[in-house]
């Protein structure tokens, strides 16, 4: 058995007429309730997470997006008695130029505009048993044209 208790909030404000903000918060308290791991975190589960999004329409059917994502410390996977250190946080940042014509529309992505190294997913295993990382790509590309039938 498993509790999760927890608050989240998002907002979302037209700061300028060419200028929007959207975020949320999440705080979350994920604990186990039973059994031999009764009262550890539940594993790769943060307690804070962050999401800020700036949406601008720059013209003409194009518009830009940056957006910041934050993941706080959280126990590796497998490790139900919480005997490591916790992964580490990270934030990162992306970006998303978007086109808009009647039912198409085209958009590039680039992801991890700082080139940071960070890895969003961790596991303990193995013998002995130890921490293993797998790192999160480096700054990355991806780009899509999408159709919408009505």
């Amino acid at each position: 058995m498993t509790r999760r208790n927890g608050i989240e909030f998002s907002l979302i404000a037209k700061i300028l007429r060419w200028l929007t903000l959207k975020g949320g918060y999440t705080y979350l308290d994920a604990t186990i309730r039973d059994g031999t791991f009764k009262g550890k975190d539940i594993p790769n589960v943060p307690r804070h997470k962050a999401v800020v999004e700036l949406i601008s329409p720059v013209g003409k059917g194009i518009t830009f997006i940056l957006n910041g994502i934050y993941i706080g410390e959280r126990p590796f996977v497998s490790d139900f008695l919480n005997e490591f250190t916790y992964q580490k946080s990270y934030l990162i940042l992306n970006s998303r130029m978007m086109y808009q014509w009647k039912s198409i529309s085209v958009f590039l992505d680039i992801n991890n505009l700082t080139d940071r190294r960070y890895s969003e997913y961790g596991v303990v295993g193995g013998y002995p048993v130890e921490k293993a990382f797998y790192p999160s790509p480096r700054i990355n590309f991806f780009a899509g044209l999408r159709l919408n039938y009505k």
